[in-house]
């Protein structure tokens, strides 16, 4: 073979090899095809004003553009350079777009809760010998007689299932009635919701009832889903239960609505139901910027919407469902409570903590759990925050003042999630969010608020107020012996009215002094 020959063979394998896999146009095509899923992504979560939304069209696809303009060049240098900045845009979108996924995901689980469940416990005595449910074959149950008889008998129905055998049944009219037939050994185990047993340990007699009983197992009980919720006969405004975003038919806007914000503390999560120690409604108006927060005590003594007419605690609402909570307070006010925001305590302060901290004012100095807390300004960090939200035997008018800093530790987050700070931790923000919080609020109406804020980033105008009342000792719906309650004021409740009327009708609400 000549040298002619193998030189024009070397020459043709070299041609080859520049026209080999052609990685430009991939790169090209790949940074078009993220783009243009980052594009419908971000269409699906509806957070962007349209501006904005073509704003970030028109960026991508020069974007897309200058990628294919320099890989295309001819010149080594030009087509190196595009492949290199090809190659980073395609990161940066494949991370915009797991980022955006993401988003997408969480809000889906956020906003569709799930269904409410009630974890009832079998309990004996903390001495007592069994340890699993096989070994409590010839014991006699006590059970409530009315109270949360559902769960109660569905459960005796999985007892009776798993032992093969009917189970002997002594049947008590309250919590307390119950726990002391168990500690007296009058019966060998109880059946009871355990959500009654944090009820038990406010019980005169029976604060160590935690330590004198043991569970030996719990039973999941599902009940029913609550029939649509009617709206209140004592207001004529439109209910907007069942519709996606509330807005007036006429101009469009985003009519005012009302969330219950409800803080548990549930040992199962937030599915379970128990008492529900925060209890806020949020009444937000977005034509005029404002938002008032009311804060109702836990222990309000009111008539619950299943007790009729029978007072409790507002807190005990919350063991019969988060609906029974909303309608008792919808009574109290005679207001429609549109939506609700049921918040973990342990959530809450997971999302403090990726908010990077909250500053709130404290209207005195005290201390409490190896914090201190200065008059005026103070940062926190979640677990800060979450015991200055908790504390109330720091205070001469303990669960009102509670209360009060609950409400400024909600407003302090409220405007530190309207900074842009939140974008230095948003994953962990979604996550703490996910693990922590539900709401019944539309995302379509989340969305459209976020594309309002983002249009005319206004400032809101955030109002509190507290309803009142005075110490004394009744009996309870749930507890059926004495306990401490409080007394409202109604002088309170009807100042309370009117602000909510005053919001909702438009017109401009002041701080009460």
């Amino acid at each position: 073979m000549t040298d002619s020959n193998q030189n024009n063979r070397k020459t043709e394998r070299g041609n080859r090899g520049e026209r080999g896999f052609p990685w430009g146009a991939f790169i090209v095509a790949l940074e078009g095809a993220l783009a243009v899923v980052f594009c419908v992504l971000m269409l699906l979560t509806k957070l962007l004003p349209t501006g904005y939304m073509i704003l970030l069209i028109l960026i991508l696809v020069m974007l897309t553009a200058l990628v294919a303009t320099l890989v295309l060049q001819k010149g080594k240098g030009l087509r190196t350079t595009g492949v290199v900045f090809g190659i980073l845009s395609c990161l940066l979108l494949l991370v915009g777009n797991l980022g955006v996924g993401r988003t997408l995901m969480a809000m889906n689980s956020i906003t569709n809760p799930g269904r409410e469940e009630i974890q009832v416990g079998i309990y004996v005595r903390a001495d007592d010998p069994a340890q699993i449910l096989g070994d409590m074959g010839d014991y006699t149950f006590g059970i409530l007689q009315s109270i949360d008889r559902e769960s109660v008998d569905e459960t005796v129905a999985q007892v009776t299932g798993k032992l093969e055998r009917d189970i002997a049944i002594q049947e008590y009219d309250s919590p307390a009635q119950l726990a002391g037939a168990l500690l007296d050994s009058q019966v060998d185990a109880m059946i009871l919701n355990s959500a009654y047993l944090d009820v038990l340990t406010e019980t005169p007699g029976f604060e160590d009832v935690e330590s004198r009983v043991r569970q030996i197992t719990a039973m999941s009980v599902y009940p029913p889903a609550p029939p649509t919720r009617p709206s209140s006969s004592a207001t004529t405004r439109p209910s907007t239960q069942g519709t996606t975003v509330p807005s007036d038919p006429v101009t469009g806007e985003i009519e005012p609505f009302v969330v219950y914000i409800s803080g548990i503390d549930s040992r199962t999560g937030l599915d379970t139901r128990s008492r529900s120690d925060v209890n806020i409604l949020m009444l937000v108006n977005p034509q005029t910027h404002q938002i008032l927060l009311l804060s109702t005590p836990r222990d309000y003594f009111i008539p619950l919407s299943i007790s009729h007419g029978v007072k409790d605690k507002l807190t005990h609402a919350g063991i019969y469902g988060i609906d029974v909570s909303m309608d008792t307070l919808e009574m109290l006010y005679g207001i429609d409570i549109d939506y609700y925001f049921k918040v973990h305590f342990g959530g809450f302060k997971d999302i403090i903590d990726c908010l990077g901290g909250i500053t709130v004012s404290s209207p005195i100095e005290f201390d409490s759990r190896g914090y201190h807390f200065d008059k005026g300004e103070n940062f926190m960090d979640g677990d800060k925050a979450l015991i200055f939200a908790r504390e109330r035997y720091a205070f001469i008018d303990g669960d009102f003042q509670r209360g009060r800093n609950q409400m400024a530790v909600i407003k302090s987050v409220i405007n530190k999630a309207m900074s842009p700070s939140i974008l230095s931790n948003y994953l962990g923000l979604l996550e703490a969010v996910e693990d922590g919080f539900h709401t019944t609020v539309p995302y379509d109406l989340l969305a459209t608020l976020v594309r309002a804020q983002l249009a005319d980033n206004q400032s809101w105008n955030i109002v509190t107020y507290a309803v009142s009342g005075y110490g004394d000792y009744q009996v309870t719906f749930s507890q059926g012996v004495e306990a401490s309650v409080v007394i409202p004021y109604e002088s309170t409740v009807e100042t309370a009215k009117e602000l909510m009327e005053q919001l909702l009708s438009g017109q401009v609400v002041k701080q009460p002094e």
